[in-house]
């Protein structure tokens, strides 16, 4: 910013010395001030540079600034005295630089600038109180030493060194995958794992998955996956141990539930009691697993997978062309129905049909063949032409009050048989003395017209070019294509249907979606569903049902080797090459498997574009809630729109402003500027402000008697 009585400049630590360019009166007018403090012993080695009384540091702030007097006159005017130039001069320029220095006094001040806005000059604010209320400014110390607890500047300082880290969580992508984590679920989740991090840690520390034997932070009892030899270790307190993986001791085998035998040594025979084979049991005491049990839901599920391609063909019979071919041969006698045919479906026979050329034949046959008139013939009783009449001449009169014509179309100009017509062709209405009207064909311009008349339709189909006047009823032979579409009712597309599809169903779950007919899987309806059926109704697969010759030839099998394991766990068969199952392996194994890893099985099926494509084919806007900017089509919402679009009210391009009333936003006048300046204004120290309204001025004047200054603004 530039200044008329001032500038500034910023020390380099190595010269007092200071120039200026603005005039002055006197010397003593120009103050020098570092920093903000004033210098009170500077020299002028010329009249336009100043010399400090001590070189400032670098970095100071050295202002030069023309301060005149405004509490004495410089000249005193005397009656009787002889006005000099010089006089003149001096007294107008003390007015003149007192008002340049105000104007650069109200110019560093903190004020309002084009946009509305408090504007500091890229200056620091000081002597600011501490904020009371929501919207007071806050100052560097009540931040650092008020709000922020001695906690939190150390949590900040602690976050410091990563900020390039935390920057990252901004992108898309990380922002994406933080609002799936802030799904309630997720948060529980997240929230379970916090609560017990400790165990989480704990078994971080002791299970670990390395190349070679870990080294450090071991404990007794650590287990170690060594990849380098593909075996499972544990930590004895000393020196890591491999698992033993082959050998395994059984010392005793008992009797389950429904058998009997058992022992310690030798050959052990295990039988099963007869009382508690499957024959007494159904599958209603067998827990479902891999291989699921039928229910309605999910027949229905696979059956709308199938098509009659999947299913063989059984007494009912599939249709084909040639079964159809037999059956329509088949329709004689009493099964013979013409009701859905007509004669087109009907051979001739020897009744024949009737056509133009049979009537021609047999009426050319006749007795009446010419009339051959030479002069004026009248008949004055009716006449009937059973054949065609042709009239030769130039003008033919029907002096009839109704013509009824047969013919369902009028040729006129008949006579024409070139290719290039100029002759306009129509209809022409004789009103006496009024004008005639006409419908004509305008061989000019291709057109229909009908002159500068209006044209009354009830009905109007076709393009129509120009303005319409009035309520359009309908617009049912129109569609979305006739609609250019707008910046905020979007038409659908597949993209937007997907993308909205898919933003929308994230947040979703079976919660929000109400039961319909298709019904909801509950413990309750699969019981009452499976209380009917049996086995009996479920044809044998892979998975076998029980027999006692299956039962008996499986337990003779359950000798020596084959010893049946049923009372057995894990904990008694040491791990070998095939590991258990732990949740450190699953997590580190599901870290490098995504959705194509995973088969899609046969109710919880993958997203796919094809999928959605049908399910939505199967749906239509009754299906989707009105929302409250997207709304649907009505015909009220239609007329009501279309009757805001008639007459003057159509185009706004031959408006202005003056057609359009004035809102929040108002429009511009003077008064409203004159009131706004006024507003800005404040008078300072001998200074006062006078806003006369009606007269549209503004007077800025001194109080002092002794300056006669005044600026009259108007």
């Amino acid at each position: 910013m530039s200044f008329l009585a001032r500038v500034s400049y910023t020390s380099n630590g190595s010269t007092p010395t200071f120039s200026f360019s603005f005039p002055y009166i006197a010397l003593s007018h120009i103050k020098a001030f570092v920093d903000g403090n004033e210098d009170t012993n500077i020299t002028f080695p010329t009249p336009s540079q100043v010399t400090l009384s001590s070189t400032p540091t670098s970095g100071a702030v050295v202002t030069i600034q023309r301060i005149t007097p405004t509490d004495l006159r410089l000249t005193d005017f005397q009656d009787g005295s002889v006005l000099t130039s010089s006089d003149l001069d001096q007294s107008a320029d003390q007015n003149f630089y007192i008002a340049q220095e105000t104007k650069d006094e109200v110019a560093s001040n903190l004020s309002v600038n084009a946009s509305n806005v408090y504007d500091a000059g890229n200056r620091r604010i000081i002597n600011v109180a501490n904020p009371v209320n929501a919207q007071d400014a806050v100052t560097k110390h009540y931040l650092e030493n008020t709000w922020l607890s001695t906690s939190d500047k150390a949590n900040i300082n602690t976050l410091a060194p990563y900020s390039s880290q935390i920057g990252l969580l901004g992108v898309a992508s990380v922002i994406n995958d933080m609002d799936i984590l802030g799904t309630s679920t997720n948060v529980a989740n997240i929230a379970t794992v916090a609560s017990n991090i400790t165990d989480v840690n704990s078994f971080a520390n002791r299970y670990r998955i390395t190349a070679t034997n870990p080294t450090t932070s071991l404990d007794a009892g650590d287990l170690a996956f060594v990849t380098g030899d593909s075996v499972l270790k544990y930590y004895d307190g000393s020196s890591w141990k491999t698992l033993n993986t082959t050998e395994a001791d059984i010392t005793s085998i008992v009797a389950g539930t429904g058998l009997s035998g058992g022992g310690t040594s030798g050959d052990i025979t295990i039988s099963v009691d007869s009382s508690t084979h499957l024959a007494s049991n159904t599958t209603s005491d067998l827990a479902e697993g891999t291989n699921l049990y039928y229910t309605d839901a999910r027949f229905d599920t696979r059956l709308g997978t199938k098509s009659t391609s999947d299913l063989t063909e059984g007494s009912n019979l599939y249709y084909t062309d040639a079964r159809a071919d037999a059956r329509v041969n088949a329709q004689t006698g009493s099964n013979l129905s013409l009701s859905n045919k007509t004669t087109s479906d009907l051979a001739e026979g020897t009744n024949l049909y009737y056509t133009d050329a049979r009537v021609d034949t047999y009426v050319s046959g006749g007795s009446l063949s010419a009339i051959d008139v030479a002069g004026n013939a009248q008949i004055d009783g009716n006449l009937v032409v059973d054949g065609d009449l042709t009239i030769s001449g130039t003008q033919t009169i029907v002096n009839t009050e109704t013509i009824n014509l047969a013919d369902n179309q009028i040729v006129l100009n008949s006579n024409f048989t070139g290719s290039s017509p100029t002759e306009n062709g129509g209809i022409e209405v004789e009103r006496g003395t009024q004008t005639n009207k006409t419908l004509i064909w305008d061989e000019s311009n291709d057109k229909w017209t009908v002159g500068s008349e209006t044209f009354v339709a009830g009905t109007f189909e076709g393009n129509l070019t120009g303005n319409v006047t009035g309520t359009v009823s309908s617009i049912s032979n129109h569609d979305t294509d006739s609609l250019s579409e707008g910046s905020s009712n979007l038409y659908y597309t597949s993209a937007r249907a997907n993308s909205d599809f898919d933003t929308r169903l994230g947040t979703k779950s079976t919660s929000d979606l109400s039961e319909g007919s298709n019904l909801y899987y509950t413990d309750a309806r699969f019981d009452t569903r499976l209380a009917t059926k049996s086995t009996s109704n479920l044809s044998e697969g892979s998975n076998l049902y029980y027999t006692n010759a299956r039962a008996d030839a499986r337990v003779n099998l359950q000798t020596g080797s084959n010893l049946d394991l049923s009372n057995k766990s894990t904990s008694d068969l040491s791990e070998g090459t095939n590991l258990y199952y732990t949740d450190a392996r699953f997590d580190t194994r599901l870290g490098t498997k995504d959705t194509d890893n995973l088969a899609e099985g046969s109710s919880n099926l993958y997203y796919t574009d094809a999928r959605f494509d049908t399910r939505l084919g199967t749906k239509d806007t009754d299906n989707l809630s009105e929302g409250s900017s997207n709304l649907y089509f009505t015909d009220a919402r239609a007329d009501a729109r279309i009757n805001l679009q008639t007459g003057s009210n159509l185009s706004l391009s031959n408006k202005s402003t003056s057609d359009l009333s004035e809102g929040s936003n108002l429009y511009y006048t003077d008064e409203r500027v004159d009131d706004r300046v006024n507003g800005l204004l404040t008078a300072g120290s001998n200074i006062t402000l006078t806003y006369n309204d009606a007269g549209n001025s503004l007077t800025i004047a001194a109080t002092d008697n002794s300056i006669p200054f005044a600026i009259a603004l108007g």
